[in-house]
């Protein structure tokens, strides 16, 4: 929150010599700042910054004020001198204007000028030019006298003491001024002093105005005239102009008076002066009172503003802390923003080293996928074409089993119906006895060596099917494999997924972060959206290789399942063979017993008639034994067709997947 700056506040700043900003800092409690010599002691509240503040506008105001007016006072008053100045030498010009008139009056006289160019009456001259007349005008003149071209008086007045001599007179070149009054019309009037005081001087040619006179011939005289500068003109000058004081001084080095210089002369010394009127000075003393009084409401109103800045200063404090709150906001979210960017560039990178370590093992999963393809894809192959043959392998000798044991079965069944044909005709046939033992002996030796081939047969079909068990068991154990491995997979599978949606919740918390940082997070929302992004990209793949691995793992459960049944099918099988192996044992056993009774009957013919009791018991159960060879060999018969149809079902199920 920006602090509250106040145009009083900072001058007190600028009063007690700090810094703008450390002034800013120690008015608004920001923190120990270097002070000034007027707060080394102890820190102000802000109610007496506000008090000191308006004295110090009071001041301020003061000093405002009484320069301002001191200047404009000086100026006036220079101002007023000046123009006092340019009157007084005004009305000296004036006063040298009319006395060229008196003098130029006085040159043109007829009378002068016959009473003192074409004569000499110094009585009619006392009494026009001398005492007699000027002790009756107002400004009488301090000087006449009457001259020639040479110089040398004719004629000389003068109104105090001694008359001096023209030549006494400073700053007067008596010949040039003559020279010069010749070629002018009017009278030539300049400023000389003598000791020390100023005068005009002006000389003219006395000269004839009437045609008589001016025929006349006579040496040129000149009337010149001296009136002082000093004393009745300059009164009458400074009471013309409410000039108090107008003075001459003769010597005026030093002083601070104003002055005139009058001779114009730079060895002069001597001033008109006078006393100054300083009018601007006046002003500023009728301005003491309205300043003071606006001092006091400058003041009262500081008072005023005193008892507001009190609340004023609870309400700054409350804003102050409530600033200093939101700046260590800021630090903390500022400290955050700085590591939630850190954490990015660190998570970027985790990212672009798991997107590497995920794309070759995306590669390697491929290829190692691609291999393990083929290599099923083969080995299947080939355990399909070995089953097929192995297993036709085992049916070709079951089937023929089984048509033997038919076979057997049906000439068992012939020999017992022989046999109750002999026992019924034995004691009939009582001589062919002996062949007849004889036959039998020969049939049995026959089917003792066809037994013999069948359990021969039966033991190979054994080993086969025992070798299609081994190999079903294999093929069950290498899918068992492939599904353990299905599994590993999936589990890296399943660690990329939570690695990709703990992306995505860091990518939507950088997001989020980002929107609260505003515009200087603009760049880090950019990289989250892009890191959100790599994730959603990295989940789809990762379900897509997902469903690929569920469905291999299903092809491999399907060919499992398929291996179990052959095995299943393949125990079937052995039993079969097993039950087989019994009959043909039995069947030897009988065998055994029939050559053994043929012997005893070779032997013992003259013991025929139980002989042939016996025969036809043996016959009998021989004829039992064939029926149930034969019932065995018609079950074996149809378990082998079982067994053809089922890997038939098997391998057709096997390829339809494959293909």
């Amino acid at each position: 929150m920006t602090a509250i700056m106040w145009p009083d506040r900072l001058l007190i700043a600028s009063l007690i010599n700090l810094p703008l900003g450390s002034a800013r800092a120690t008015l608004t409690g920001g923190g120990p700042v270097r002070r000034g010599w007027l707060l080394r002691r102890r820190r102000l509240s802000f109610a007496g910054q506000i008090a000191l503040s308006y004295v110090a506008a009071a001041m301020i105001l003061i000093t405002a004020l009484c320069g301002f007016g001191i200047v404009q006072a000086r100026e006036q008053d220079r101002a007023q001198t000046a123009a006092t100045k340019r009157a007084i030498e005004q009305a000296l010009d004036g006063k040298a204007m009319s006395f060229r008139s008196w003098l130029k009056g006085y040159a043109l006289w007829d009378d002068l000028y016959r009473h003192a160019v074409l004569g000499h009456d110094p009585v009619w001259l006392d009494a026009n030019i001398g005492p007699g007349v000027w002790k009756v005008f107002t400004i009488p003149m301090s000087g006449v006298f009457v001259v020639d071209r040479t110089g040398a008086q004719h004629y000389g007045y003068w109104a105090r003491g001694a008359s001096p001599r023209l030549s006494d007179f400073a700053g007067l070149d008596l010949r040039r001024q003559l020279g010069l009054s010749d070629h002018n019309e009017r009278p030539l009037v300049s400023r000389v002093s003598l000791a020390g005081r100023p005068y005009f001087f002006g000389v003219a040619p006395i000269r004839p105005t009437s045609h008589g006179l001016a025929s006349a011939t006579a040496a040129p005289r000149y009337l010149i005239m001296l009136q002082p500068i000093a004393g009745e003109l300059t009164s009458e000058i400074g009471a013309a102009m409410a000039i108090t004081g107008l003075r001459w001084l003769p010597d005026i080095a030093g002083s601070d008076l104003p002055q005139v210089d009058v001779l114009r002369r730079a060895e002069a010394t001597g001033r008109l002066t006078w006393q100054q009127a300083l009018p601007g000075t006046a002003m500023l003393r009728a301005a003491v009172l309205p300043a003071l009084l606006l001092v006091a409401l400058t003041l009262a109103i500081g008072v005023m503003q005193y008892g507001r800045a009190r609340g004023l200063a609870r309400l700054l404090s409350a804003q102050q802390r409530q600033a200093e709150e939101e700046a260590d906001k800021s630090r903390v979210a500022a400290a955050t923003a700085s590591d939630a960017r850190a954490a990015a560039e660190r998570l970027v990178e985790q990212l672009r080293q798991k997107e590497s370590t995920v794309a070759l093992l995306s590669r390697e999963r491929d290829r190692e996928q691609a291999l393990r393809k083929q290599e099923v894809e083969q080995q299947s192959a080939r355990t399909l074409t070995l089953f097929e043959s192995e297993f036709s392998t085992v049916l070709r000798p079951i089937a023929a089993i089984a048509e033997t044991l038919d076979r057997q079965a049906a000439a068992l069944e012939r020999e017992a119906v022989a046999g109750d044909r002999a026992a019924a005709v034995a004691s009939e046939r009582t001589k062919a006895t002996a062949e007849v033992v004889g036959r039998v002996v020969k049939d049995s030796a026959q089917l003792e060596v066809a037994t013999q081939g069948l359990e021969a047969d039966i033991a190979r079909a054994a080993e086969v099917t025992l070798e299609a068990q081994r190999i079903s068991v294999e093929l069950v154990a290498r899918l068992q494999q492939l599904g353990t491995r299905a599994r590993g997979v999936e589990d890296v599978i399943d660690s990329v997924g939570e690695i990709a949606a703990r992306i995505n919740l860091l990518a939507l918390n950088a997001r989020i972060e980002a929107s609260r940082a505003g515009a200087a997070g603009l760049g880090f929302a950019v990289l989250a959206d892009e890191v959100k992004q790599l994730a959603e990209s990295t989940a789809r793949q990762v379900a897509q290789i997902a469903g690929v691995l569920r469905e291999i793992k299903g092809q491999g459960e399907s060919a499992a399942a398929g291996a179990e049944t052959i095995g299943e099918m393949m125990d079937a099988s052995a039993a079969a063979t097993h039950s087989s192996r019994r009959a043909l044992d039995v069947q030897a056993a009988i065998v055994r017993a029939l050559g053994l009774i043929a012997s005893d009957a070779a032997v013992h013919v003259t013991d025929s008639d139980r002989a042939f009791d016996d025969l036809a018991r043996l016959v009998g159960s021989s004829e039992t034994m064939a029926r149930s060879v034969n019932v065995a060999a018609h079950e074996l018969s149809q378990r082998s067709d079982s067994l053809r149809e089922s890997a038939l079902r098997f391998t057709g199920r096997l390829r339809q997947p494959a293909g």
